[in-house]
């Protein structure tokens, strides 16, 4: 049952992650690959908040989600105007120099060592309370972002996604509806990368990185670009069809890597075969 309770958990944390991705990559046609650094940003913020001063769990939180959104602002600002391919690979750009400074600022983050010992809020401190809180979070996103797509708001940043040039002609300040959308899209990546931290109660540089990243998209291929539910309905199946490895006569060094194989080819399949994913609105062209 603790092994479902850690699953069921997981899921929720990544849905909140991919809904995110979503908001962005789905949403407003803004492949953004440094997404998981800012659920790392988000989660940094919090375990030094509590771990070093002792603060309030909730306001910790809320401090990991003001973090994630100033910091997407800083770059989103200059990002904004890019357009396609040069917008994802100064993405990963970001992504690459974060992890660079979190893995070398070692009086900050402690490198490679990580920060250990977290804690959890003290009305979720079992797992299953913890799972709870999760799924409410999970909930309340679902919620958000679900009024952000069926918004004036929404309707904008489809309009940009399907041609941002005619969205300029119609009077669109597109740069800063873009900005808007990349630190929306932070604040929801900080709160799961919040709650991952205070999970696993152990937070360093590779804990959210490429492998995170793979995820995120995987998810949002399976599922498919610009549906919600498609979000959270592609990492349910990527951890149905995943999580079974763990029980397989395998050397724990090889589960690792054969996931990640795994997730590839389902990218792939998708892709060809089905380009909109289980849910998608449009198809994964990037």
């Amino acid at each position: 049952m603790a092994y479902i309770i850690h699953i069921l958990t997981l899921v929720g944390i990544y849905s909140i992650m991919v809904m995110g991705f979503n908001l962005s990559a789905g949403m407003a046609g803004l492949m953004n690959l440094s997404h998981m650094t800012f659920a790392a940003i988000g989660g940094y913020t919090s375990a030094i908040l509590t771990s070093r001063y002792d603060l309030n769990w909730i306001l910790a939180f809320v401090a990991g989600i003001l973090v994630a959104i100033l910091s997407s602002f800083i770059w989103s600002v200059l990002a904004a105007r890019m357009e396609g391919d040069q917008f994802a690979l100064i993405s990963l750009m970001i992504g690459i120099v974060v992890y660079i400074i979190a893995l070398n600022w070692k009086e900050l983050t402690r490198g490679a060592l990580g920060i250990a010992g977290l804690q959890r809020p003290d009305f979720a401190s079992s797992m299953e309370q913890y799972a709870l809180l999760v799924w409410l979070c999970v909930v309340v996103c679902y919620g958000f972002v679900q009024k952000i797509e069926h918004s004036p708001f929404g309707r904008a940043l489809t309009a940009i996604r399907d041609d941002s040039i005619a969205a300029r002609v119609l009077g669109k300040n597109v740069a800063m509806l873009r900005v808007k959308t990349l630190m929306i899209s932070a604040g929801i990546a900080g709160s799961a990368g919040v709650l991952f931290a205070h999970y696993i109660q152990f937070l360093q540089p590779r804990s959210l990185y490429l492998e995170t990243l793979i995820i995120l998209l995987a998810a949002l291929v399976i599922g498919g670009l610009g549906s919600t539910k498609g979000a959270i309905a592609g990492v349910f199946i990527m951890f149905l069809i995943a999580e079974p490895l763990r029980f397989l006569p395998i050397p724990d060094a090889i589960v690792g890597a054969l996931r990640l194989m795994i997730y590839a080819l389902l990218m792939i399949i998708v892709i060809l075969k089905k380009p909109r994913g289980l849910f998608g609105k449009i198809a994964f062209d990037v």
